[in-house]
């Protein structure tokens, strides 16, 4: 899978890119939206809500919410709109599966709100950073998980609806705000002070030529250089204002990795997850080996050293289904207990 990243100076245009997205045929659920609601309006609507419909988004966009009616028109194509605040950059409008690493949920992300969701979803920490401060300074982001398939697509459709140019947005910041990096401990800023910097910024442009930008490219030709480790690859180039990130998810189960872990410690195991197929789900019309994926992915979480220190299966639970669905899309509710006991059989008996 690949993560595509855009940043939007105008919600407008991306509520338009994400219309697009969707009428081409790319999932919303592998849509995410973060966008600053300075007032606050949409969480005092909200409040005490899953989500978000329509109409609710609608009746707060009319108190005067960041963006107004455009925003509340992204409710009927996002999934699970709504508010939260993000340390550093305030109230916000958020929407998709990167709400799970902003409330928490992710595992393995580093600190600081929307910089560690986002490093978690395979973006550079420095590129990370340009993007978090973006959000910070009233931008509109947007992420896709797109399969290597749609990806050319997908950068095409964000690419037609002027996208930041964020590495050139980065050195306005540096040069005329002595900029040194996202701090998540920052205080948010009100719309007068967003209002003044939006008009810094575009002269600064203006005078620079900033806006100025070539989208002539072919994704094919990108050449390949790792990122901040290896399970990232950055595949930008300067010239292309969205960028896209091959994530390689430490908890991405697929037939390679099964195959390895078949004739592996797996096998000392398989005894007792047989056991449990037989007292769990002796009545399903399912065999023990069309289970037996589960098995293998819930001891592959407790024997990799990158979660030694995970004790608590919530803390794991929700990015562990996302790579399930990945792979397995709609079946985590039939697998899950599956998987949830072979973690803590194989857990408890290592430690």
């Amino acid at each position: 899978m690949k993560t595509i990243v855009a940043m939007f100076d105008r919600v407008e245009d991306a509520r338009d890119a994400l219309d697009d997205l969707v009428d081409n045929g790319i999932q919303r659920e592998n849509i995410s939206l973060i966008a600053r609601d300075v007032e606050g309006h949409y969480g005092a609507e909200l409040e005490g809500r899953q989500t978000a419909t329509s109409e609710d988004v609608g009746q707060a966009a009319a108190g005067g919410a960041a963006g107004g009616a455009v925003l509340g028109g992204l409710a009927g194509v996002l999934v699970g709109l709504g508010a939260l605040t993000i340390p550093g950059i305030g109230p916000v409008v958020a929407a998709g599966p990167i709400v799970a690493g902003l409330t928490g949920a992710a595992v393995g992300a580093a600190a600081g709100g929307l910089l560690g969701a986002l490093v978690e979803w395979g973006i550079p920490e420095e590129e990370a950073e340009y993007y978090a401060e973006g959000v910070r300074r009233g931008g509109t982001l947007v992420t896709v998980r797109a399969t290597d398939t749609e990806a050319e697509n997908v950068v095409d459709i964000l690419e037609s609806y002027d996208p930041v140019d964020i590495e050139r947005r980065s050195e306005y910041w540096r040069s005329e705000e002595d900029w040194s990096g996202y701090d998540p401990n920052a205080e948010p800023w009100d719309s007068t002070r967003l209002e003044q910097y939006r008009q810094q910024r575009e002269r600064w442009e203006s005078d620079y030529g900033a806006s100025d930008f070539d989208a002539d490219y072919d994704i094919d030709d990108y050449d390949y250089e790792m990122g901040m480790d290896d399970d990232t690859l950055d595949i930008a180039e300067e010239e292309l204002r969205t960028r896209t990130h091959m994530r390689s998810d430490p908890l991405e189960e697929d037939d390679r990795l099964l195959g390895e872990m078949g004739t592996g410690r797996f096998d000392e195991f398989d005894s007792r997850f047989r056991n449990h197929y037989n007292t769990t789900f002796y009545d399903s019309n399912d065999t023990y080996e069309h289970y037996m994926p589960a098995y293998r992915y819930g001891h592959m979480l407790a024997t990799d050293p990158r979660y030694t220190d995970v004790t608590d299966w919530r803390d794991l639970e929700e990015p562990a289904r996302r790579s399930w669905e990945e792979q397995h899309q709609g079946t985590w509710e039939q697998f899950k207990d599956a998987v949830r006991h072979a973690w803590n059989e194989t857990k408890r008996t290592l430690s």
